[in-house]
């Protein structure tokens, strides 16, 4: 299996990671750790906003990645939309083969089996 980086390393930057503020790390990740390309990718729940908002604040132009289910709701995309404005940051919805329509046919046929005959 390919990593990022191997375990020795890992250990290493928890050590030295284990004091400093989210800020200090986010700005590590993608300033200083050599990755060239980072996205984060994103519910928008409590802890994804946070390190969204910090990312913009070092780099304004941080690819944001947001799993397009189908099944969010109405208020999740509603706030997805509000939140990224006021960050002012773009939001890549990336949809699976997998839609609503057949994934909730098979839900539904799960739930209310046929009637036996």
């Amino acid at each position: 299996m390919h990593t990022l980086l191997p375990d020795h390393e890992v250990r290493a930057l928890n050590e030295r990671f284990e004091n400093t503020t989210p800020q200090e790390i986010v700005r590590w990740a993608l300033e200083n750790s050599g990755i060239e390309r980072i996205a984060l990718a994103s519910a928008f729940q409590a802890e994804g906003t946070c390190v969204m908002h910090m990312a913009s604040l070092i780099r304004p132009d941080i690819e944001i990645l947001f799993l397009e289910t189908g099944f969010h709701f109405a208020e999740t995309l509603a706030f997805k939309e509000q939140f990224a404005d006021r960050l002012g940051i773009a939001v890549t919805d990336l949809v699976g083969a997998y839609t609503v329509e057949p994934i909730g046919l098979l839900l539904f046929v799960r739930v209310n089996p046929p009637a036996p005959s």
